[in-house]
């Protein structure tokens, strides 16, 4: 009975119906991404020690290197990367087009305007840092921002009038000021490193 409800249903799939599956497909190819991530960044470090630890080991058995070299640089910095990158690019997009009309009347209160610049800082940032970890990052983000953010998103807001007041199309407004902030972190990164490689190629470590 169900089933055949649900075949009634995706014969004549609603623009709704069309996003919500849009959207569970993209939150499962990040939430996979994230999970080779993290599997992929536990795995490797028994192996690491091993290596480091006991180095005639790793004479001994070159395989061990292969299988270090296996899990960091292809399923920790290249599947799981661009797995969750993909599908938060795509969530951010399905959000942006669903919210693309949605006003807020009472944006002039000062804390609710504080909250939008808090939250599209974060966003911004989160952008940024990203992409410097990425392998070949900064060209991704760039053109992310520069043909999304600032081509498609900019452009609508430009063209549609008022994009500009606060409060108006807030949601569009959220995403266009987060890539303006994560395109200065992306060239204040480019300038630093003297290039477009990622943290790891410029020899930057944390801590």
């Amino acid at each position: 009975m169900m089933l055949a409800s649900c075949l009634r249903i995706l014969r004549r799939p609603t623009e709704p119906l069309i996003v919500a599956m849009l959207f569970m497909i993209s939150a499962a190819i990040y939430q996979q991404g994230a999970g080779f991530h993290s599997a992929a960044n536990m795995f490797k470090h028994p192996v690491e020690e091993v290596i480091t630890v006991h180095p005639e080991a790793a004479t001994a058995y070159p395989e061990l290197k292969e299988i270090y070299s296996w899990m960091r640089d292809l399923w920790e910095h290249k599947i799981s990367h661009y797995m969750y990158a993909v599908g938060g690019i795509l969530i951010s997009f399905l959000q942006a087009y669903v919210y693309r009309h949605v006003n807020a009347p009472r944006f002039n209160n000062h804390i609710d305007r504080a909250l939008w610049c808090a939250t599209t800082l974060l966003y911004g940032l989160i952008i940024g840092s990203v992409a410097i970890e990425f392998p070949m990052g900064s060209v991704v983000a760039l053109v992310l921002i520069l043909v999304y953010g600032f081509g498609i998103l900019g452009t609508f807001l430009w063209r549609i009038g008022g994009g500009w007041i606060w409060g108006k199309r807030y949601v569009l407004q959220y995403f266009v000021w987060s890539y303006a902030v994560g395109l200065i972190i992306v060239i204040a990164w480019m300038i630093k490193a003297k290039g477009i490689g990622n943290r790891e190629d410029a020899g930057v470590k944390l801590g």
